[in-house]
């Protein structure tokens, strides 16, 4: 698997969940003219001291599939690369697009490869209702019109800081594979 990074590759070593993501996202925004707040898991911190010095671009397509584009961001790309093995193994072929950046939103990257697809699975971790995914299947709908589309969040249940109940309420790989299985049968 290679990651593109516009003028950049990158091996799966590199890539696999780009430790260098959170942190280039955070000094981009030092740059950045207007306030911007980032928001992320605490999960990829471990990681961020192997990061380089790589800068951000705003999306990132971290697996080309031709079945279902999973439009993600932050700790859930994990979840959604674990789900993206489980359906290959049943031959669904994932998409997975890293946001990297809700604010200004890639919206034209994300509506070519629904397009391409032909349906559309946004992937949060926080809950659907006034989410991420609504905002970016909403702006995608107005661009390119109505699609096969579903969204996955965290069930609507305040999110516990146990480590059970936390698992219990956010999207894990089963979950977005069933929804993808049902999104297709559609």
């Amino acid at each position: 698997m290679s990651v593109n990074l516009g003028s950049e590759q990158l091996t799966a070593e590199e890539g696999e969940q780009l430790p260098a993501n959170a942190d280039a996202v955070a000094r981009a925004t030092l740059d950045a003219p207007d306030d911007i707040g980032v928001v992320d898991r605490t999960e990829l911190n471990a990681r961020r001291a192997q990061a380089g010095g790589r800068r951000a671009p705003r999306l990132v397509t971290t697996l080309h599939g031709t079945d279902v584009t999973i439009a993600t961001h932050s700790y859930m790309c994990r979840v959604a690369d674990a789900a993206a093995d489980a359906l290959a193994a049943s031959g669904i072929s994932c998409e997975i697009v890293d946001l990297r950046s809700l604010n200004p939103l890639d919206v034209a990257t994300v509506a070519a490869s629904a397009a391409r697809t032909g349906a559309l699975l946004t992937l949060e971790e926080g809950q659907l209702t006034c989410g991420v995914g609504a905002e970016v299947l909403c702006r995608v709908q107005e661009q390119s019109g109505a699609l096969r589309s579903a969204r996955v969040g965290a069930a609507p249940a305040p999110v516990s800081s146990n480590p059970v109940l936390e698992a219990a309420c956010l999207p894990d790989a089963g979950r977005v594979a069933r929804a993808v299985r049902r999104l297709l049968l559609s």
